[in-house]
């Protein structure tokens, strides 16, 4: 499997969720790279890049793909921290073997119909009642 391909199949999130770090709702997390308090971290699902604004991390302000983010990561498990790029594409190729995450993991979990009671009555009850039960929600908050 080459660079391309690589990139092509796995995804910042597929890495994020490999080791376990979690984005808020901005997609932020606090830098793996460096003592954090505060997100300084920001992840691009678009570009699958992520930058940390820190001054004090270790990236040196150079957006990170999969494989560079990959590669920083495995030097913080290594003694002596020289982590080569052949290493993390390797350490790539076995994420790509691992389970993908699921989208609706981080915010809510799979809702499906058989949680929500069944009414007797008409679907058209069902909707006002939902309404119903909306409007009095609205009226005490």
């Amino acid at each position: 499997m080459e660079i391309h391909e690589i990139k092509a199949k796995l995804t910042i999130a597929n890495v994020l969720h490999f080791y376990g770090l979690k984005t808020d709702k901005q997609s932020r997390l606090n830098c793996p790279f460096h003592e954090d308090k505060t997100p300084s971290m920001q992840v691009y699902y678009k570009t699958q890049t992520a930058y940390c604004f820190s001054s004090n991390c270790k990236t040196l302000g150079k957006s990170m793909d999969v494989i560079d983010f990959v590669m920083h990561y495995e030097s913080l498990s290594d003694v002596g921290g020289n982590n080569t790029k052949a290493e993390a594409i390797n350490k790539c190729k076995e994420i790509l073997g691992h389970q993908k995450p699921n989208s609706k993991e981080r915010y809510q979990p799979d809702l499906s119909k058989s949680q929500f009671p069944r009414c007797a009555k008409s679907p058209d009850f069902e909707l006002s009642l939902l309404l119903l039960n909306f409007q009095n929600a609205i009226s005490i908050s």
